[in-house]
């Protein structure tokens, strides 16, 4: 089954959603898909991985 979707999240790959398995959909809420994720930049993840390790 393809979802279309055009948000920035880790789940959506060329206009499709990826999630590997998808339960009912219970709850709608009103910021869009319950199973978003922001895509962070790798240059963003780097610098916050290593801020943490200089904790």
């Amino acid at each position: 089954m393809f979802i279309n979707c055009v948000e920035n999240c880790i789940h959506q790959n060329d206009g499709i959603c990826n999630l590997e398995q998808v339960g009912p959909l219970t709850n709608t809420t009103s910021v869009g898909c319950e199973f978003y994720v922001k895509k962070v930049p790798a240059i963003s993840r780097a610098i916050f991985d290593s801020t943490l390790e200089n904790l």
